[in-house]
C-alpha cells in the first residue's frame, strides 16, 4: 500500500459553518515538501471559493503493525466504547481519548479497570512515549497519568 498523504482544508462560510475538502497525494513527501505544496495550492483554492480557509491539517497513512487480531471479536460494536481520562501537566484541564469497542471484560458497570495490565501498558506508553514520539494533549501539554475510564456510547 502506498503512503497517502491527506491534506484537509477547512473552509468557513459567512454563517460560520465549516466544511472540509481533502487533497490526497501518494508521494510520501517530507513535511517540508508537503508545506511547499500547501503554500502554492491553497492560495489557488482560496481564489476559487467564497469561503475563508480557517484550518489546514495533514495526515499520513501508516503500516498496520504485524500480529494484531485478524478480525473483530464477535458481536463487538464501535458505538460501545470508553472515554479514558488523563491528567495533563500545568493545566487544570484533563485530556480524554475515546476507545471504540472497548474490551467488555475491562468493564465493571460503567467503569474501566485502569489497573488491568493491558490498560496500564497502553496508558504508560502514552505517558512515556516510544521511539522519540511522546504523545500530548491537543495543546502540546504533557500527559502525566491515567485518571479514569468510563463506558461511553456514540452513534455511528
Amino acid at each position: 500500500m502506498p503512503v497517502v498523504d491527506d491534506i484537509s482544508v477547512a473552509l468557513t462560510d459567512a454563517k460560520g459553518a465549516s466544511r472540509r475538502t481533502h487533497v490526497y497525494a501518494a508521494t510520501g513527501g517530507t513535511l517540508i515538501e508537503i508545506q511547499g505544496f500547501v503554500d502554492v495550492n491553497i492560495p489557488l483554492l482560496d481564489a476559487i471559493t467564497e469561503a475563508q480557509v480557517t484550518d489546514i491539517s495533514f495526515t499520513r497513512t501508516l503500516v498496520i503493525p504485524a500480529g494484531l487480531k485478524g478480525a473483530p471479536i464477535a458481536d463487538c460494536d464501535v458505538e460501545e466504547g470508553a472515554n479514558m481520562l488523563f491528567d495533563v501537566a500545568a493545566t487544570p484541564y484533563n485530556h480524554s481519548i475515546r476507545i471504540p469497542a472497548i474490551l467488555q471484560t475491562l468493564l465493571t458497570g460503567y467503569e474501566v479497570s485502569i489497573v488491568d495490565a493491558d490498560v496500564v501498558a497502553w496508558s504508560n506508553n502514552l505517558i512515556n512515549g516510544t521511539a522519540g514520539v511522546v504523545p500530548s494533549d491537543r495543546y502540546g501539554g504533557d500527559i502525566t497519568g491515567l485518571l479514569s475510564g468510563s463506558k461511553s456510547f456514540r452513534r455511528k
